[in-house]
């Protein structure tokens, strides 16, 4: 199936060493796989991104740059950022990071009614590591078309499908195929 909204929250291969006096008292190790770089930029998004789609992209300031590379090899087009202040968060490198970022992109002809506006900064308690908050996917499902997905996801979220190691999954492709080393370009 092809979707016209896409969700993906990829699983980062993050290594973050925070400090005592830093971390919060809700971090943990990291619950789930992790992919390489590599493995996110070889990841078959063409699959599953309609012709014309709209993209939501989870990820941190350590991957920001690796993201636009992702948008470009999926085909879609940069649109714009969005924050999303946790409010509580991890140190690394002197700075407190409480912030995630969604990058919005589109391929063909965007989707997404502007009737009106998404939000680009929204705030929302940190909860579970990686678990993104209901109150993006209300903002989505007001202003998307179906049919949606949500790609390593951590839990369902009405009007989804969903993909990821915690969720009934509702793709049809594992994670292996898009780490075939043979097919595997490089970043």
């Amino acid at each position: 199936m092809k979707y016209r909204t896409v969700i993906i929250d990829p699983p980062w291969e993050i290594k973050t060493v925070a400090p005592k006096f830093c971390r919060s008292p809700i971090d943990e190790d990291l619950p789930y796989k992790t992919m390489s770089d590599n493995a996110l930029y070889n990841f078959p998004m063409h699959k599953y991104a309609d012709e014309n789609c709209d993209l939501f992209l989870w990820t941190t300031k350590s991957k920001l740059h690796l993201s636009f590379h992702l948008f470009v090899r999926w085909g879609f087009k940069y649109g714009n950022l969005m924050v999303w202040n946790k409010r509580n968060g991890v140190c690394s490198n002197g700075f407190h990071n409480t912030v995630e970022f969604v990058l919005y992109g589109y391929k063909g002809k965007s989707n997404v009614s502007f009737t009106k506006p998404l939000e680009v900064y929204f705030e929302a308690k940190r909860t579970k590591h990686s678990e993104k908050p209901a109150k993006f996917y209300a903002m989505l499902i007001e202003r998307t078309k179906e049919p949606r997905i949500d790609i390593f996801a951590r839990k369902r979220h009405y009007g989804f499908d969903a993909y990821g190691d915690e969720v009934e999954t509702t793709m049809d492709i594992p994670l292996e195929l898009c780490v075939s080393p043979k097919e595997s370009e490089t970043l």
